[in-house]
This record gives C-alpha cells, sequence and structure tokens, in this order.
C-alpha cells in the first residue's frame, strides 16, 4: 500500500496545525528544516571583531520527532564547522546555533524547503521597490562578488540612528 494513500484529506487550512494522525507518528520520517547561524572568528585575513560576518545556512532533513529533529540539527551544524588556514592565522567558521526549526508537513511541496509568513504593505503593488532586480539576485552576483562588505562602524551607526529618529 501507497503512504500517499493513507494521508487524510485536510478540509481546513493546512497552515492551522493539521497533521496525519497518531496511528502513522511513529513510524512515517517527517521532513524538518532548519535556520542555522554560523559566524567567521576572525574573518578570513581579517584581525578579530565585535561585528562579525555571519552565515544564515536552511538544511532539509529526515527525522521521527520534534526532538529528534533538534538533535539532528545541531549536529549538521556542528559538523559544518571548520578551520582555515591563512596568511594571518587561523580563521574558523562557527556554528553559532539554530535560529528556527520546522516541519515541512502535507502543506510544503516536495520542491519546498523553507517558508515565512510575514505582512507587507500593498506587496503586489509595490513590489519594485520591495523585490531586488532580476540582475541583482545572488544566482547572477555570485561570480563577481569581491570581498565581503565591511561592518558597520560606530560612527555610521550613531549616524543611523539620529536619522531615525528625525524623520517624520
Amino acid at each position: 500500500m501507497r503512504l500517499r494513500a493513507l494521508r487524510p484529506q485536510l478540509k481546513r487550512d493546512p497552515l492551522d496545525g493539521a497533521t496525519i494522525g497518531p496511528l502513522f507518528a511513529e513510524t512515517l520520517v517527517r521532513r524538518y528544516a532548519a535556520k542555522l547561524l554560523f559566524q567567521w572568528n576572525p574573518e578570513p585575513n581579517e584581525p578579530p571583531r565585535r561585528i562579525r560576518l555571519c552565515e544564515e545556512r536552511i538544511v532539509t532533513f529526515g527525522a521521527r520527532s520534534p526532538r529528534a529533529a533538534l538533535a539532528r540539527a545541531k549536529a549538521i551544524g556542528r559538523r559544518a564547522q571548520l578551520r582555515l588556514d591563512m596568511e594571518k592565522g587561523p580563521s574558523y567558521l562557527q556554528f553559532v546555533g539554530i535560529l528556527q526549526l520546522m516541519q515541512l508537513g502535507l502543506e510544503a511541496e516536495e520542491h519546498e524547503v523553507w517558508w515565512e509568513l510575514s505582512y507587507k504593505l500593498l506587496p503586489r503593488e509595490r513590489r519594485s521597490r520591495i523585490l531586488p532586480r532580476e540582475r541583482d539576485l545572488r544566482v547572477f552576483t555570485d561570480f563577481d562578488t569581491g570581498p565581503a562588505p565591511s561592518p558597520p562602524t560606530a560612527k555610521h551607526t550613531r549616524q543611523r540612528r539620529r536619522r531615525r529618529l528625525t524623520s517624520a
């Protein structure tokens, strides 16, 4: 018997927590996605800084329960750590932790790896202001990225705050 035939038909919003019944809860490997946070400490060929270059990485995997998924996400993060020996000494990509962990349930299609819900003011009408230009998408710019952007300095941070306070 195919697993697909065992799935109940959802007659409500798929985001309201509907899941497969308890009969199959222990036997199914569920899909999970985790958003992991890493930091470079120090950045390659740079002195140590308080503001660090970070990477957010989304990974997908199977697990039998939320606790097992949490343990697996931590293990994936720890295995992804690395050390690079650079001219100015070693640089480390360090696993900081898990930013978010979610089960990709029945509402997630096979090719989906992440979803987030948010409120935006007239997104379709304002799409030219919200969405990047196609030529600015990372798939087109990664080959010519150059060095990572410099972190903001204290001077720039103060100016931004001041502007925010005086704007109407």
